[in-house]
């Protein structure tokens, strides 16, 4: 983390300096009492003029703030090294490939390049071969300007096609795109109303990929104005088909403040539709099947959280119930008892952080107070290795 590497260098350096400059005395600040009483309870508070932002008692008062600060980090004699680090780790190029996903073989992955105003979508087909990377969507070249970004995106199972949402000047507002995952050349029509700040936004293709799952939010007046941005839903559209025509799939009866997160399976045989009530820690999980219908699996109140597809009808979660570091608990979901929770990692003396698997392994991140701590498992729930990690590390 160079910012903190360099902030903490700065302090020691300060803290070191013998030659430190005399600050000035800090400006004036009235006092304006206000007193509110919240609950039976008074609070005074002495400078509530300065939350006024556009006060211009308030903005002369920031000001000499400010010039004071100035002053006194102007004259250190370390200040000008500490700047020149600052700005060369800024300036220094720099590329990274963040939220991968794979589909059949093909890597997907959002490439971050410091040169850039916004990440691009690339698409890998060998680790060792560099020149099979190729983009997939481009903002900066969709818009100039760098003022349109990636929300988020799934790729198809065939790893043929990806469905993205883009959004403009920082709006959050996200609208459906498809890309041919190949050629790199959008199709089909744009679908709007799929992303929006207040809950976010998804989507999932079908098992044969000949259309695409996704959030979406009132439209066409359907509700007052106010409730715009509530009330998502799961709508599903066949590829081709105009998006007027898209069929309703879920969710009528979620709240207003619902979250809708989807995954497919890694095999492609389910859809999990993950509802948060909000961000109050509450969650529903909902799966999709061979029998072209929803099923609820859990409940808002069950303390089950982190789910995640996995393949041979599995799906793996986190429970909390009966301990608060969680343990790790298994649906098999095509069963005659798919709501039948099964315990395959009992809790340990680590906190249950997330979870996530691959064709045949289940990955399980822990917390031991702050370093992370990883544990690959089988579907039974059998260690197959326990992962060595840095003394002081984090995992995404």
């Amino acid at each position: 983390m160079p910012w903190l590497v360099l902030f903490c260098t700065f302090l020691s350096l300060l803290s070191a300096n013998a030659e430190r400059p005399e600050l000035p005395a800090p400006p004036p600040a009235k006092k304006e009492p206000v007193t509110n009483t919240y609950h039976g309870v008074s609070i005074r508070d002495d400078y509530r003029w300065l939350e006024n932002l556009k006060s211009p008692e308030t903005l002369a008062w920031a000001d000499a703030q400010n010039l004071r600060a100035r002053h006194y980090l102007d004259s250190l004699p370390i200040y000008p090294k500490i700047r020149a680090d600052v700005e060369a780790q800024i300036r220094a190029p720099s590329t990274r490939l963040v939220d991968v996903k794979i589909a059949s073989g093909v890597i997907f992955g959002l490439k971050k390049d410091s040169q850039k105003q916004q990440a691009e979508l690339v698409a890998i087909r060998s680790l060792t071969n560099p020149g099979t990377q190729q983009v997939v969507c481009d903002p900066n070249l969709v818009d100039p300007s760098g003022g349109t970004a990636i929300d988020w995106y799934a790729p198809s199972g065939d790893g043929k096609y990806v469905a993205l949402s883009l959004s403009k000047n920082g709006s959050e507002l996200g609208d459906l795109h498809l890309f041919d995952a190949a050629t790199g050349k959008e199709f089909d029509k744009v679908i709007s109303g799929v992303q929006c700040p207040t809950a976010g936004g998804s989507a999932a293709w079908s098992s044969d990929d000949s259309g695409v799952y996704y959030t979406r939010y009132s439209r066409g007046g359907d509700r007052p104005a106010v409730d715009r941005f509530f009330y998502q839903q799961v709508y599903f559209h066949r590829l081709g088909q105009d998006p007027d025509r898209d069929e309703y799939s879920l969710g009528r009866e979620f709240p207003k403040i619902a979250e809708i997160v989807l995954q497919t399976a890694p095999d492609g045989g389910w859809i999990l539709a993950t509802v948060a009530n909000g961000d109050g820690g509450q969650f529903e999980h909902f799966v999709f099947g061979p029998d072209h219908h929803w099923q609820q699996i859990t409940h808002f109140d069950d303390a089950v959280r982190g789910a995640v597809l996995g393949s041979d009808n599995k799906l793996f979660a986190i429970f909390r119930g009966d301990s608060p570091l969680g343990e790790v608990i298994r649906y098999d979901l095509g069963s005659a008892d798919p709501i039948k929770r099964t315990t395959v990692v009992p809790p340990g003396q680590w906190s249950v952080d997330s979870l996530a698997v691959s064709a045949n392994a289940l990955f399980v991140k822990t917390i031991d107070g702050g370093p992370s701590g990883l544990t690959i498992y089988d579907f039974s729930g059998g260690m197959k290795q326990s992962v060595s990690l840095p003394e002081i590390s984090d995992l995404e």
